[in-house]
């Protein structure tokens, strides 16, 4: 990431839309062992159905498919449920797993932006 980069997004969160590709975890604070004790309390052995949101690009649910296949553990499907139409667009670019719903959403709605429709209630296991 370009000086200039790391410059705009500290002074305006907000600009996450023009800049477009950041990294996630360091902006959100998350260091290696938070993200491996957060995997291993979340218990994704026995997920059905998680949920992303506020997903960005995808990074932690990449991070947490990543961990399922290193553990042998069978995948759960994954709903990402992002605000940004440019972070959704490139969480789109990265997963083609038939088993990962990406969603341009409003997390407080729990709907989709586009065509209103809400997430199903009650469907998750893991968020």
């Amino acid at each position: 990431m370009s000086e200039e980069t790391s410059v705009l997004i500290k002074k305006n969160l907000s600009a996450f839309d023009r800049v477009g590709s950041y990294n996630q975890d360091q902006i959100n604070g998350f260091d290696e062992a938070f993200l491996n004790q957060f995997l291993q309390f979340i218990s994704l052995n026995n997920a059905q159905h998680g949920l992303d949101a506020m997903a960005g690009n995808g990074n932690l649910t990449h991070r947490m498919m990543s961990y399922c296949h290193h553990h042998n553990i069978k995948l759960p499907s994954f709903t990402l449920l992002e605000y940004s139409s440019v972070q959704t667009e490139l969480a789109r670019t990265t997963f083609n797993e038939a088993n990962v719903n990406i969603i341009n959403g409003d997390v407080l709605t729990m709907s989709d932006r586009i065509s209103q429709q809400a997430l199903a209630a009650n469907y998750f296991d893991r968020v």
